[in-house]
């Protein structure tokens, strides 16, 4: 048979087969992670080029020698990434003092962003805030309208009511997180009000090395008053001296019955009497988790009288001596626990514990003198005792 090539053949159809729009979008989702695929999807047509956008442009992290690239690509017509950004991280190159890193890199280049519509979390990290100026956090309350997730960690501050001017940029905010240091202890005088931030439900507070009396002042803020009502659910502050302790018992008290989950670390300033007089966790009655952080065991005062269903005790320690001095009695299965679903020990070496013969003892050795310590608890099917082992670097960036 000869091949004739003037004969035409009719190519068979091929169907394509649309998928629903829903199953679109979990395939999407379940590539999320696989960047070069999200790449390869975003080829296909118009649909998966739109999907795919939204996993790739959805977490930005922002460095100094980007700005002028990040302005161009978001104002190109053919750029197209200010509608799927939904996380911008703004931070110092790594390794660098972040006391001397200033912001400014960063307050220069809001004023000439457009909006960025999808954009609900915002995180500032180690840099220094203190050049702000009011057109720039003008600026950022018209790009970021739609934020509800602000984190602040290792921000330096002039002063405690630059921290205020930012919030109130934000009135739709659901979570915050705050770990600050202030170059002056005390408040500034200013006729702003606290911002009112009703919607607020996780508050994070880390308490910085330096300008401890300004964070009193931010812990006041949140304190319920009659113009201000926040249904703050969950609460987490680190790291309290005892000069804090009365303005954190002020705060729970007026959390009352909306707060539901509380984490709560403790220094060794802190004493049984700090804890009694100014602490009553009775008064939150829809308290339904519990985690307390310590280097000993006077904070375990607070958990005097409460009935919750998840508690969870971290100590730090140093040495053996030490959790010889830790008031287990304070631990001692009572009615008061009978209701927890969950209770969760983890004792937090430093690198390693040291024995009474000044060799370091093995972990296995360890947790059998913490259950010793805890023999109760250590019955109890919904108990978790653990050692960790941890260098003390590694603590103290926790607490930062």
């Amino acid at each position: 048979m000869q091949f004739d090539p003037h004969v035409q053949f009719d190519a068979p159809a091929v169907k394509c087969v649309q998928l629903p729009p829903e199953i679109q979008e979990i395939i999407m989702d379940l590539l999320s992670d696989d960047k070069d695929a999200l790449r390869t999807c975003s080829f296909v047509d118009q649909a998966w080029l739109h999907l795919s956008r939204r996993h790739l442009f959805a977490s930005v992290h922002l460095l100094k020698d980007r700005c002028e690239s990040f302005r161009h690509l978001c104002h190109s017509p053919r750029g197209a990434v200010a509608p799927y950004i939904s996380t911008l991280s703004i931070s110092s190159p790594k390794d660098a003092d972040y006391m001397n890193e200033s912001a400014s890199f960063f307050l220069d280049l809001v004023p000439y962003l457009p909006s960025l519509p999808a954009l609900i979390c915002l995180e500032i990290s180690s840099l220094s805030w203190q050049d702000a100026s009011q057109q720039c956090l003008s600026s950022m309350a018209r790009c970021f309208s739609n934020l509800t997730e602000l984190c602040i960690h290792l921000v330096e501050f002039s002063h405690s009511q630059q921290v205020l001017v930012l919030l109130s940029c934000f009135q739709m905010l659901e979570k915050l997180s705050i770990g600050a240091t202030f170059a002056t202890e005390d408040q500034a005088s200013s006729s702003i009000p606290p911002p009112n931030l009703r919607h607020l439900r996780v508050l994070r507070l880390r308490v910085g090395l330096h300008g401890t009396g300004a964070f009193r002042d931010l812990i006041s803020w949140f304190i319920p008053t009659n113009g201000f009502q926040p249904a703050i659910q969950a609460l987490s502050i680190a790291s309290l001296e005892s000069s804090m302790v009365p303005v954190v018992g002020s705060l729970l008290r007026g959390l009352g019955s909306t707060l539901k989950h509380l984490d709560i670390w403790f220094m060794s300033s802190v004493t049984v009497a700090d804890v009694n007089t100014h602490i009553d966790l009775t008064c939150n009655r829809g308290l339904r988790s519990v985690t307390v952080h310590s280097l000993d065991s006077k904070s375990w005062a607070v958990l005097e009288g409460i009935s919750i269903d998840v508690l969870s005790v971290n100590i730090f320690v140093e040495s053996m001596e030490a959790l010889d001095r830790m008031e287990w009695a304070r631990l001692s299965w009572t009615p008061r626990f009978a209701g927890l679903r969950r209770f969760s020990l983890a004792v937090i070496c430093f690198t390693e514990m040291p024995g009474n013969n000044g060799r370091s003892l093995d972990a296995d050795t360890v947790q059998g003198e913490i259950r010793r310590r805890v023999p109760e608890w250590a019955e109890q099917e919904n108990t978790e005792i653990k050692l960790e082992l941890k260098p003390i670097l590694d603590f103290y960036d926790e607490v930062r």
